[in-house]
């Protein structure tokens, strides 16, 4: 690990901001600090307040270090009975204050407490230090005989928690933001700077929010009771005060508290990977409803990482195979929702107004710095199923839906959307003709005559499908005839 040290000053305090570079190295996420085989673990702080509640409860030091796209973060330290708060400040838009209703959803209501009785109301609590808006935080809870700590992730933005798992026995499974974290509980002996026992994680920093390129992130660690409404006197990373926070900790304003209590330090956001889409246009090109020569194929993104910026992405078929593609550099968690989009055909009068039918389409990101390139689909046409889902209540073809007298098989064949009444067709100049939309694929149709409603004659061999009718010459010969369409749906 490359590390730039940046001295710099707030008041009488001094706090290192190091410049991580993301040279790839290892970190074993085991809940023990070991110099000789992780060097790259920067030293953030040491405490130089000493402990009221004993060595079993203690904040001693806390170090980062930055391994490719990850955060790896430790807290030496213990807290029995009681828990460690860690706090996050890792992109724009995190509160100032802890409210009384900071969390609304997620996990228990004992959970979501232990965040919320850091607020007094709706409109005071916790207030942190100046340009600490934390997004993030976690509790660790330690159980008084040192088998267990538990953890919890809040997310102070979105209101919400998650339980993690107990990091003693195992390490959990990857929650959120979290990637690893285990824990050693240990009482805290002197000097602080030897403690190296205590809460050791991995967070993802795409997850956190941080984009690509280099950024300012900031923690605060804080150790409170079981029920987060008395503070000790130890803060991380300092603060002047020997007495307990107390049950002040609900109304202490860190603005007003000598030196600082929050640590800064520059990480490089994770790098973006290439995304490939693909879409095949063969069967749009066939139905003459997309045109090489003059149209575009684009991908039109609706939320997400790509929306509103870019937006679109146009998609380019070199070899003249019908198959159009394109990439994007994108940025975010791995594992995490790309966001909607779907495929577009900018040929003037093409159905659905260019836009491919059914659902808007979503992934999963794949890892970080590595081309993710997604399967190749067709340009989605229309079917029965998407069009009963979106007009007809997904009932069958052979039922009428809006009870208009026209089955939805039909209404679907005719280009229908239920909206209106659909009339059935009358001979005009000895012929009947039913609309007939060139994109309702994926049903066959059958025109068939009686004379007397109980026995049904085929004429399909005797019917014209063109220009977006099908038309039946009706046989003026017979006294009586009674002519129908029939669509059957898969």
């Amino acid at each position: 690990m490359k590390l730039l040290l940046i001295a710099r000053r707030w008041g009488g305090c001094s706090t290192a901001l190091l410049l991580l570079s993301a040279v790839q190295a290892a970190v074993t996420v085991d809940g023990t600090r070991t110099a000789a085989t992780e060097p790259e673990y920067a030293e953030r702080t040491v405490q130089t307040t000493a402990t009221n509640w004993g060595a079993g409860n203690a904040l001693a030091n806390l170090h980062t270090a930055q391994v490719g796209a990850d955060l790896s973060v430790f807290i030496g330290g213990r807290a029995s009975g009681n828990a460690i708060l860690l706090f996050i400040d890792s992109r724009a838009g995190g509160p100032s204050f802890i409210s009384n209703n900071q969390i609304t959803t997620g996990g228990s209501a004992g959970d979501r407490e232990k965040i919320n009785h850091l607020g007094t109301s709706t409109t005071a609590g916790l207030t942190f230090e100046t340009g600490f808006n934390p997004d993030y935080a976690l509790r660790i809870y330690g159980d008084g005989a040192g088998t267990a700590a538990f953890v919890n992730r809040y997310d102070l933005q979105a209101g919400t928690t998650a339980y993690v798992g107990d990091s003693v026995s195992v390490t959990p499974a990857a929650s959120g933001f979290v990637k690893e974290i285990r824990t050693l509980w240990a009482d805290v002996a002197t000097p602080s700077s030897g403690v190296v026992k205590g809460v050791e994680m991995k967070l993802s920093l795409a997850a956190l929010g941080v984009p690509t390129g280099t950024q300012t992130v900031k923690l605060m660690a804080v150790l409170v009771n079981a029920d987060s409404d008395y503070g000790s006197d130890q803060v991380l990373a300092s603060r002047a005060s020997t007495t307990d926070i107390g049950t002040s900790i609900n109304s202490i304003n860190f603005q007003s508290e000598s030196g600082t209590q929050t640590l800064a330090f520059s990480v490089a956001g994770p790098p973006p990977r290439d995304v490939v889409f693909s879409v095949n246009m063969n069967a749009e090109i066939a139905k003459g409803n997309f045109n090489p020569a003059t149209s575009l194929a684009k991908v039109l993104f609706f939320s997400g990482v790509a929306s509103p910026t870019p937006g679109q992405l146009a998609l380019t078929d070199p070899d003249a195979d019908g198959i159009y593609t394109g990439s994007l550099a994108v940025s975010g968690a791995e594992g995490s929702a790309f966001g909607e989009y779907k495929f577009f055909n900018t040929k003037s009068g093409a159905p659905n107004f260019g836009y491919e039918y059914g659902d808007n389409r979503n992934f999963n990101l794949g890892p970080d710095s590595v081309t993710q390139t997604l399967p190749t689909v067709i340009f989605r046409p229309n079917s029965f199923s998407l069009w009963a889902a979106s007009y007809a209540g997904g009932q069958p073809a052979s039922q009428d839906y809006d009870r208009d007298g026209t089955a939805n098989g039909v209404e679907y064949f005719m280009g229908q959307t239920g909206s209106s009444f659909t009339r059935n067709p009358q001979v005009v100049d000895g012929s009947i003709s039913w609309p007939h939309d060139s994109n309702a694929t994926g049903v066959t149709y059958k025109v068939k005559i009686s004379e007397n409603l109980a026995t049904w004659t085929d004429v399909t061999a005797d019917t014209f499908d063109v220009d977006g009718s099908l038309l039946y010459f009706v046989p003026m010969a017979m006294p009586a005839l009674f002519v129908r369409l029939e669509v059957v749906a898969p």
